[in-house]
């Protein structure tokens, strides 16, 4: 089975664009007391391993946010590769260049829609993306590996049926996750319990989306396929997504928050864009016409040669966004229950040390979502680690522009040192890579 899941590519918008947003914010605005929410995001949405550095040190994190800072390190980077290598040796990853908002939105669901006949066709698929919303905030994140593992009914009982897609119900999904460490030791306590809070959360939203499936296949159980789907959209007038069942107002959830009508046609939609540039251009004295040639120009060079392919051919057999998005709901309307432990494996340099398994209930991970979202909707004051857990401070990477750091000054002194030499050492490395694969591409083209 080919598989197939998308990189999402995005033009370059002129400077015009640029100029309207950041005239936008009046000067009474500014003078508010903003919520971090409202201060750091443009939309209402949160990823779940936010969640997790949050837990980790709130103040670390909203010292990121002030100062535009992207953390990152040897081990970071390692983990990203390690898991896009595994990503790769499951499906294949395209690298699709996108012309709107529109096309980007029904692309990340389609790429939903392809994991989840992966997942139903074989019992096993990788980096799943997932969407939720609680509390009217959207909750994105990506799930490293999901498997359909028999169902056990009881203690010490052993089953050992092949998976096929026609029994997927006697199975049952196990959500994993891969670590990458440095060394063969596993993590604090403290670590632990930020990877059950993402582990949790994977869980929640996960269970709720295939819910939503199940609840819409209910209302729907004529459309079996995606032919039965595209024939009942085309015959259908109007559909009133917020008043027919929670999985069509899941859905319009989900195009409400990115401000888009699913009904529109993709062409239809582009052509609406085209014209809304140009009288935008003609208001400006014609002068944007240029700007634009110039930069998609200029983009289409850049990109040329990594992206595998465009908008309008991945989306050429869908006539609109809702048609895909009931596609993904009834992917979902098949998946059986979640197993309520999660595994996570331990690596080091490619090879697994270590295997815990985690569980916690639904009420404790809202419990300590309610908490965290308290000060994203300036609720409350970002907190510090305490003088018990110091410790963190040795690994913080803004350890310098942190005013309420409860190290001495002599150790925070010596702390600051030893990253820069980390980052100086780190960046060696990189470069020492990178002129090592120039001379390897050179020898191989001469």
């Amino acid at each position: 089975m080919n598989i197939s899941s998308f990189r999402i590519k995005r033009r370059k918008k002129s400077e015009d664009d640029d100029d309207e947003k950041k005239d936008s914010s009046s000067y009474e605005e500014l003078l508010e007391v903003i919520a971090p929410i409202n201060k750091f995001k443009s939309k209402p949405a949160l990823g779940v391993t936010t969640f997790s550095r949050q837990m980790w040190c709130e103040k670390s994190l909203e010292i990121c946010l002030e100062n535009n800072i992207k953390i990152t390190s040897k081990a970071i980077e390692e983990g990203i590769k390690h898991h896009e290598e595994l990503e790769l040796e499951d499906h294949q990853v395209l690298s699709v260049m996108v012309e709107n908002e529109y096309e980007k939105m029904a692309i990340e669901i389609l790429s939903i829609v392809n994991l989840l006949d992966g997942l139903i066709e074989r019992g096993y698929i990788r980096e799943l993306p997932i969407i939720g919303f609680y509390k009217g905030i959207m909750l994105r994140g990506i799930i490293d590996s999901l498997q359909l593992k028999p169902k056990l009914n009881g203690i010490g009982e052993t089953n050992n049926v092949k998976y096929s897609s026609n029994n997927i119900n006697k199975f049952i999904i196990l959500i994993s996750d891969t670590k990458t460490r440095r060394n063969t030791t596993l993590p604090s306590n403290v670590q632990q319990k930020t990877t059950v809070l993402q582990l949790g959360l994977y869980r929640k939203i996960l269970g709720e989306m295939i819910n939503f499936g199940k609840i819409w296949k209910s209302c729907h159980p004529n459309l079996i396929d995606s032919n039965a789907i595209k024939k009942y959209l085309n015959s259908s007038s109007t559909i009133d997504l917020s008043n027919c069942c929670s999985g069509c107002s899941f859905l319009n959830n989900i195009f409400e928050f990115h401000g888009l009508d699913p009904l529109i046609s993709f062409s239809i939609f582009q052509e609406l864009e085209d014209a809304k540039r140009k009288q935008s251009c003609k208001e400006k004295n014609d002068i944007c016409d240029t700007n634009q040639d110039q930069i998609q120009t200029e983009t289409h060079s850049e990109t040329e040669s990594v992206v595998d392919t465009d908008g309008k051919s991945v989306l050429k057999e869908f006539e609109n966004a809702l048609e895909i998005g009931f596609n993904m709901l009834l992917c979902f309307s098949k998946l059986p229950d979640i197993q309520s432990e999660m595994k996570v494996e331990y690596d080091c340099q490619g090879k697994t040390f270590a295997t815990k398994w985690y569980k916690s209930s639904e009420q404790t991970i809202e419990l300590e979502l309610d908490y965290l979202l308290g000060w994203w909707l300036g609720a409350r004051e970002a907190e510090f680690v305490r003088i018990s857990e110091a410790w963190k401070c040795k690994f913080c990477n803004v350890i310098e522009y942190c005013q309420v750091c409860p190290l001495s000054k002599e150790e925070k002194e010596k702390c600051i040192e030893k990253i820069r030499q980390d980052e100086l050492e780190s960046l060696l490395i990189k470069d020492l890579e990178e002129s090592s694969n120039e001379h390897i591409l050179t020898l191989n083209c001469s």
